[in-house]
């Protein structure tokens, strides 16, 4: 993917291999993609999985080259690049491959030169402020007399211009504006290139270091409400009856099911009840996680409070599963110990004074 564009029939294949990946499908057996592809390639901060985008990450490899090629101009491979093809804008680029027929190597390099070159400074290293020492000065010649009216822009333009010098004796050089650095790197540029959502999404909350994959997996999807609840499955061209698992009662739907199921409020009260703190629950997933602070709750429980809702949609999810496809029966006490089990299994991981057992892992987060 560094040397050569990638065929668009090799991208699809490998994007349908990772999809099948990650919705744990295969040949073998068809399971529904949730999430559009697009959301799931942008990254965590932006409310995607982080899993690269194949199209915008062979074009930033690929630009790697166009950008070596303006600042190693006395390699072999340079010079023949240069001799074959020529050379535009000064040198720092090759001139456009415009062969009718194959696909050569550096023509696919050559065609993303644009995306290069809007990030490209040709400025920085040339111009040095005559603070910094050295002689000279301006001494502009106009081609003609200013108008009244241009003699105020010209005096702006002369100003600005005396601050600055020429460095004749320092090679002139590209600078990448997308680093601190002045240095290209293609992670800057993938980046630049992904698209950019402004969705309100609680990254920091779900993409939690102190919980499982799966667990913060399974509360990406919730929060996008892609969940495959029994709405869902209606939505898909399922024909079957819409009510909870686990109340009974009402509707399942995402927000229903891990928020406001009377059977699930169980584990939201204990939690409110273990804490000591009082807490209305907002209407979807997606606002619960948006609000979900731990400034109140003390230093040491801030992790564990932090945690605390995505193990309840886990348990809630695991539990409604055994309910629907085990036929099991369900048990508001095996429920809560589900809930406090792993809640208590990832805690004992990151915090190091946690208790050594279940009834003292309770005591201690009453205790502050």
């Amino acid at each position: 993917m560094s040397l050569l564009r990638l065929p668009s029939s090799v991208r699809r294949k490998l994007e349908q291999i990772q999809r099948d990946f990650l919705w744990s499908g295969g040949n073998l057996e068809r399971k529904p993609h949730l999430v559009r592809w697009e959301m799931v390639c942008l990254s965590k901060k932006k409310e995607g999985l982080g899993v690269k985008c194949l199209i915008i990450l062979n074009k930033a490899l690929l630009s790697k080259w166009n950008w070596r090629f303006a600042n190693e101009r006395e390699a072999l491979w340079n010079q023949v690049i240069r001799r074959k093809y020529g050379e535009d804008r000064g040198g720092w680029s090759s001139r456009e491959v415009r062969e009718a027929h194959g696909v050569g190597l550096w023509k696919g390099i050559r065609m993303d030169w644009e995306l290069l070159g809007a990030q490209i400074s040709f400025m920085a290293n040339v111009w040095d402020p005559l603070a910094k020492g050295g002689r000279g000065g301006w001494n502009p010649c106009f081609s003609g007399a200013l108008n009244d009216w241009e003699v105020e822009e010209a005096e702006r333009f002369l100003e600005h211009l005396h601050e600055k010098r020429v460095l004749g004796d320092v090679d002139d050089m590209v600078v990448w504006t997308e680093t601190k650095s002045g240095k290209f790197l293609a992670k800057s540029l993938y980046l630049a290139l992904e698209a950019d959502y402004h969705v309100l999404f609680s990254s920091s909350c779900i993409w939690n270091v102190w919980v499982q994959p799966k667990i913060s997996f399974f509360a990406w999807e919730a929060a996008w409400g892609k969940a495959l609840t029994l709405d869902l499955v209606q939505k898909r061209g399922w024909s079957l009856a819409n009510r909870c698992f686990m109340c009974l009662e009402n509707e399942e739907t995402i927000d229903h099911l891990l928020l406001h199921c009377l059977k699930t409020r169980v584990l939201w009260e204990l939690l409110f009840t273990l804490v000591g703190v009082s807490w209305v629950l907002p209407s979807s997933v997606r606002e619960t996680l948006l609000s979900w602070h731990g400034s109140f709750v003390g230093k040491k429980r801030k992790k564990v409070w932090r945690a605390a809702p995505l193990h309840i949609f886990w348990t809630v999810w695991k539990t409604k599963n055994r309910l629907a496809f085990k036929d099991d029966e369900l048990s508001i006490q095996r429920l809560k110990y589900s809930f406090l089990l792993s809640l208590w299994s990832e805690a004992k991981l990151f915090i190091v004074d946690c208790p050594l057992t279940m009834v003292a892992f309770i005591d201690w987060l009453g205790s502050f």
